[in-house]
């Protein structure tokens, strides 16, 4: 096990998650350039879990405050995720994401 969890990010502020995008892609730089595979085997759970955390925090539900809603931030956050997913689709591998509708 990675000793890894991208569960933190499940709290309902996007800008928490974004805090730790530095870190995520750092880790991804990093198994890019990894010679052994398991490395990339034993973070592939981690990033899976990553994607579906970040897919939700994505996308906007109809009781979010429109007060508090700053597109333009929101719109950044997303441009980030969309970097970060590509990164995750070589990890992985896009044959193997599933999209959970939790």
């Amino acid at each position: 096990s990675s000793g890894i969890n991208a569960e933190y990010g499940q709290y309902p502020d996007y800008s928490v998650a974004e805090s730790s995008f530095s870190f995520w892609f750092q880790l991804a730089e990093n198994i890019y350039r990894a010679p052994d595979l398991q490395i990339v085997e034993t973070y592939k759970p981690v990033f899976i879990q990553l994607l579906n955390v970040l897919v939700k925090l994505c996308e906007l539900y109809e009781e979010f405050d429109e007060s508090s809603f700053d597109d333009e931030d929101f719109l950044d956050f997303r441009d980030k995720c969309s970097d970060l997913f590509k990164d995750i689709v070589y990890i992985v591998g896009e044959w193997k994401l599933s999209f959970r509708g939790e």
